[in-house]
């Protein structure tokens, strides 16, 4: 099977979706890959096996013909994409055959401002109105796409790429995707360690050996940083973010907020609004 990369969207169709309190339909199914890119607000999702909430930073893929659940948790504007795929080579072959099915899931970005940056250009309502500001809307989502394919995780380039040393213990190097992949969810990193055949010293050892940090310190780091940008983005409140973020509530998300970054979440926000 090839890689979500190795495929280029086409037949684009876009919608922007500003503070939206409820989905129409509870459950919705489409020919196409569906997209919701989240710009603000926060929804939960069912895909399949695939569950969760997404919020600022994250993008949810619902493959074509695919039971699409979904309920707004907090007043949700988010990019909605809709796209058919198929590889470079089949430009000039339309007969050819679609691409396999890959599980829905969501996908968190790294890069949050080249993501702003495209969300921005999108949400000009007159590149709409000329066919020139159309293929504009075409480039714009084919960026967000390579964000997607970056953050996919098909195989560990993403990973061995940031951390050179990683090519050198594939394990590591899946393990750090893993993490990155779950940072938001509740990941226990036993469950990791045991999947690769370790102890969960033996696995916290071999992983701080490759990525200088243990596992547990990469995944809260990926969780501040989140959890950042929802106190700076968004006006949600403690218990929300900490539901985006991973954590059980908003309490325990103030004590290890507070521990880590030396500032509660309340004096952060404040600080660094304008």
């Amino acid at each position: 099977m090839s890689s979500l990369s190795a495929y280029v969207p086409h037949d684009m169709y876009y919608m922007y979706w500003e503070r939206k309190e409820k989905f129409l339909l509870y459950e919705d199914i489409d020919e196409n890959w569906t997209i919701y890119a989240v710009e603000n607000g926060s929804f939960y999702y069912e895909i399949g096996e695939e569950q969760g909430t997404a919020s600022l930073g994250d993008i949810v893929i619902c493959p074509p013909r695919t039971p699409f659940r979904r309920v707004v948790v907090s007043p949700l504007s988010f990019h909605n994409i809709k796209v058919a795929l198929r590889l470079p080579e089949q430009e000039t072959r339309p007969e050819s055959h679609e691409p396999p099915l890959f599980p829905g899931r969501k996908v968190s970005i790294a890069d949050l401002e080249r993501l702003r940056l495209n969300f921005d250009r999108l949400k000009v309502h007159k590149l709409r109105a000329t066919p020139s500001g159309r293929r504009k809307i075409s480039h714009y989502i084919l960026d967000i796409w390579y964000l997607i394919c970056d953050e996919w995780g098909d195989d560990n380039q993403t990973v061995a790429h940031e951390i050179p040393h990683a090519v050198h213990d594939p394990d590591m190097a899946w393990a750090a995707q893993e993490l990155k992949r779950h940072a938001f969810e509740e990941l226990q990193i036993k469950q990791l360690a045991a999947v690769l055949g370790l102890t969960p010293t033996q696995f916290t050892i071999r992983f701080k050996k490759v990525f200088s940090t243990t596992p547990h310190t990469y995944m809260t780091s990926l969780r501040m940083e989140k959890a950042c940008t929802l106190l700076l983005e968004t006006q949600m409140n403690l218990n929300q973010i900490s539901e985006c973020c991973g954590y059980q509530n908003g309490y325990y998300l103030n004590r290890v907020f507070t521990k880590e970054m030396g500032i509660t979440p309340g004096k952060y926000r404040k600080m660094h609004q304008i």
